[in-house]
C-alpha cells in the first residue's frame, strides 16, 4: 500500500479505472433503459453491472498490492 500512496503513477492509474468502472456503468444504464424489457431485468442489469465493477476495481487493487 504504500507504493501505491508514494507513486504517482499509481494514483492517476486508480483514478483512471475509477473512472472507467463508473463510464461502463453510466454505458449500461444508458444502453439498458430505452430497452423495452421488464423492470425486473432492468434491475438485475444494474446489480451485475454493479458486481462487474466491483470486481474489476478488486483485481485492480489486488494487483497494485503485489
Amino acid at each position: 500500500m504504500e507504493l501505491y500512496e508514494n507513486k504517482r503513477i499509481y494514483q492517476l492509474f486508480g483514478k483512471f479505472i475509477s473512472t472507467i468502472n463508473i463510464s461502463l456503468q453510466i454505458i449500461i444504464a444508458y444502453m439498458v433503459i430505452p430497452i423495452n424489457i421488464d423492470a425486473w431485468w432492468k434491475i438485475f442489469s444494474f446489480i451485475v453491472a454493479y458486481f462487474l465493477a466491483d470486481f474489476i476495481n478488486g483485481l485492480v487493487h489486488m494487483h497494485m498490492d503485489l
